[in-house]
């Protein structure tokens, strides 16, 4: 199963300086490997092309500074290390001949972007399979790392569900939770008795697990549950519409 994590950042106009965004990603990508070693050796791609690929760790600051500054001034003329940088990195290297099958499930993507585009700013974490947690306790792994996220910078929503949920979610125009969400700046602990778990973060908000099996999107049960944990946030006005 395919699950993503999204944090969205409030737009910033300014944009961030390079050095700022690559704290930022080096600050996540470090509290990510604290919860399993599927997701703890951080590859920053130098090149990949068809018949070569280069790759070094994530903490190799002047290497990772460089490739990010040259790419991005290389769709932009005009950047001079302010805004519009994104960065990206692999739970593994993958060689040119690909991943062999034992490791698929567990290639994991980590991706930053500063918030001066259109889109705001987001951070991004596709993950498959974890190496050091039995799948039933999925949810408090997850969990776990969704608490770190948090306290590194602070979101005006965050999600956890799997890849594709957003198409059953209960509004076409807002933002969903699938699996897991973090509410900002508000304490709703004790006001969700149907969910598997509502717990306050003080100064942060309220995170959210719908169900402590892992999220199916073809079962029906987690579904509902999904959409019932949406329908409540949108009425109290605490599910924002997407992209605003």
């Amino acid at each position: 199963m395919k699950y993503s994590l999204r944090m969205i950042f409030p737009k910033n106009k300014e944009g961030l300086e390079i050095e700022e965004v690559y704290s930022l990603f080096l600050k996540a990508t470090e509290k990510i490997s604290e919860v399993d070693t599927a997701l703890s050796d951080w590859q920053y791609p130098l090149i990949t092309e068809k018949d070569k690929a280069i790759y070094c760790p994530v903490t190799d600051k002047n290497k990772v500074l460089k490739s990010a500054y040259h790419e991005t001034h290389k769709n932009n003329e005009s950047y001079k290390g302010k805004g519009l940088v994104n960065f990206t990195a692999w739970s593994m290297p993958v060689p040119i001949q690909g991943l062999k099958e034992s490791e698929k499930p567990f290639f994991a993507k980590a991706r930053l972007l500063d918030g001066s585009s259109g889109l705001g700013g987001y951070f991004v974490l596709n993950a498959n399979s974890l190496k050091d947690t039995k799948s039933e306790d999925y949810w408090s792994t997850y969990s776990t790392l969704f608490k770190k996220m948090a306290r590194i910078k602070k979101a005006s929503w965050s999600n956890f569900s799997t890849k594709g949920y957003h198409r059953k979610a209960a509004f076409p125009h807002r933002e969903w939770v699938g699996w897991m969400a973090l509410v900002p700046d508000v304490d709703l602990s004790n006001e969700m008795p149907f969910v598997a778990l509502a717990e306050y973060l003080p100064d942060i908000g309220t995170l959210i697990v719908t169900t402590k099996e892992p999220f199916d999107p073809e079962n029906e049960e987690h579904i509902k549950q999904a959409r019932a944990t949406e329908v409540f946030l949108a009425d109290r006005g605490l599910l924002p519409e997407r992209g605003v």
